[in-house]
């Protein structure tokens, strides 16, 4: 990918992140420090970078049935949302919704919101092997999916 196709996306995450409306003083402190990490440049979406970069994740929701779906980390041994590292690409969005195709299943996952952030946090994850101990800003976006569709 040429960085002339690169921009245009980073600057739709820089806006997408400069529209979310943080809810607490915590809230306002986190965005900070994300819309500070962004300056960093793409080496921000790499997993490799140390010791912070963006991952994201979402919701999925059937509103109808009023459930949510997680799904279990076998390395942190608890239950989450969908999600994961954006490897390069500089858009948490795109990255959350193929990870909630890849880590479901599901055959049809869609965007509450498509590029409204829901929420966001910073997530200290522990050294495992050689991957030292870093930070997972972590941003997450709402999806819909129905309940009763095969995972």
């Amino acid at each position: 990918m040429k960085e002339a196709e690169v921009v245009p996306v980073f600057n739709e995450f820089a806006r997408q992140l400069d529209a979310y409306k943080a809810g607490t003083g915590r809230d306002t402190r986190l965005k900070a420090r994300a819309l500070g990490l962004l300056k960093t440049g793409r080496k921000a979406f790499e997993r490799s970078s140390h010791p912070a970069h963006f991952t994201g994740s979402c919701f999925i929701v059937d509103p109808r049935e009023g459930k949510t779906l997680l799904v279990h980390h076998r390395k942190l041994e608890r239950w989450l949302q969908p999600g994961g590292h954006c490897d390069g690409v500089p858009d948490p969005f795109v990255v959350a919704w193929i990870e909630a195709y890849e880590e479901t299943g599901l055959d049809e996952v869609i965007p509450w919101l498509p590029h409204s952030i829901l929420d966001f946090d910073v997530l200290e994850v522990p050294a495992h092997l050689d991957v030292p101990a870093h930070l997972h800003y972590d941003v997450r976006y709402l999806f819909t999916a129905d309940s009763f569709a095969p995972l």
